[in-house]
């Protein structure tokens, strides 16, 4: 019962992720979902998220390959920011190449939304996902620092898809603020940028 539905992986239907959470020790666990798959709070990301009840309600917050399947996306992220407790982690996981979304992502958005809503980026990889498989039938990933020379060494006939993962840390109660890339940034937002405030060294 505690893994209901796992005897389907990695085939589908697959089971929730309510199983993994639960395993990790999470006593709660909910998600969001226009089609109530898995008893989720029905919501389309790509309006306005208003059920109160849920605003700073989560200790993580999570986007492992959602988000980019709605159009208006920054509303998405909007939603994800008011579900999230101040000190709270938000855990974005998304397509730098051969993604199906609308989207993909590079380092200089998780910078732009860090910045503009005073995130604390706590780590940052990416997620090789290569052309092999472990005993058990899953793809085998590897993590690597995000270094574009570092991503350029890997035999691509090799990789199938590569992802950009971001942990940030919500520091603020404040409403969430859209982004802007340049000279706009510093107008819009009063900063320089992320990594001209924080880092020296790019977000790894």
């Amino acid at each position: 019962e505690k893994f209901k539905g796992i005897e389907n992986w990695p085939s589908f239907p697959r089971c929730s992720a309510e199983s993994l959470y639960k395993a990790l020790g999470f006593n709660e666990y909910k998600c969001f979902d226009i089609n109530n798959e898995h008893n989720a709070i029905s919501h389309d990301f790509n309006i306005p998220f208003t059920n109160e009840k849920y605003f700073s309600y989560f200790d993580v917050v999570t986007d492992h390959g959602c988000c980019e399947h709605a159009m208006n996306i920054g509303e998405a992220y909007k939603t994800m920011h008011k579900v999230c407790k101040v000190d709270g982690l938000i855990f974005i996981t998304q397509s730098l190449s051969s993604g199906n979304g609308y989207y993909q992502f590079d380092r200089h958005f998780f910078e732009g939304i860090a910045t503009a809503n005073n995130y604390q980026i706590i780590d940052s990889f990416y997620v090789v996902n290569l052309n092999a498989h472990t005993d058990n039938g899953s793809r085998k990933q590897v993590n690597i620092p995000i270094d574009k020379d570092v991503l350029r060494s890997f035999n691509q006939d090799k990789v199938t898809s590569v992802k950009i993962s971001c942990v940030m840390k919500k520091t603020k109660d404040n409403e969430f603020s859209f982004s802007y890339q340049g000279e706009t940034q510093r107008i819009k937002n009063k900063s320089f940028g992320y990594e001209k405030i924080y880092l020296s060294d790019g977000i790894s």
